[in-house]
């Protein structure tokens, strides 16, 4: 996603499409591609929540990815906020999601934003717990990036 403009232009085509031919996967996918555009190049985290939200209600509820993908976009809109109340609760539904679908690389991920949560509420034992899991579960993915992240927090 490094071509910004063209993915916005895309997107919003492939969404407009998906939309017309019924295909709520692809559309889910779109308006998280561009609930993304609209939160780092135009800086709108109103219109970017409303846009990642709009895909969560497009998403079937079985598909996981494409609801955690419009999760994390939530989230972070909700951290540029500040509503940590509602990044804790999005954290643990993405947890849901990593856990139920196998991926202890998402997984990690999530702990990771959990104990910078905690960092934030001055809770360091909380913190550190989620930080060690984190750690755990990215050593037992054998994903090198997944490792690589966490141990930068550790």
């Amino acid at each position: 996603m490094t071509d910004i403009p063209a993915v916005s232009a895309e997107m919003e085509a492939v969404c407009e499409l998906a939309r017309e031919a019924g295909d709520k996967r692809v559309e889910g996918r779109a308006l998280t591609a561009l609930a993304q555009v609209t939160l780092y190049r135009d800086t709108d985290h109103v219109r970017a929540r409303e846009l990642a939200n709009e895909a969560l209600r497009v998403i079937d509820a079985g598909d996981d990815v494409g609801r955690f993908d419009a999760l994390e976009t939530v989230a972070i809109t909700r951290w540029w906020e500040g509503d940590l109340a509602e990044v804790e609760q999005l954290a643990n539904q993405k947890l849901e999601i990593a856990e139920r679908i196998g991926r202890p690389d998402l997984q990690a991920g999530v702990l990771l934003e959990m104990a910078d949560i905690h960092d934030v509420r001055l809770e360091p034992a909380l913190a550190q717990e989620s930080l060690e899991r984190a750690v755990e579960l990215a050593d037992e993915s054998g994903s090198q990036r997944s490792r690589a992240w966490t141990l930068r927090m550790a």
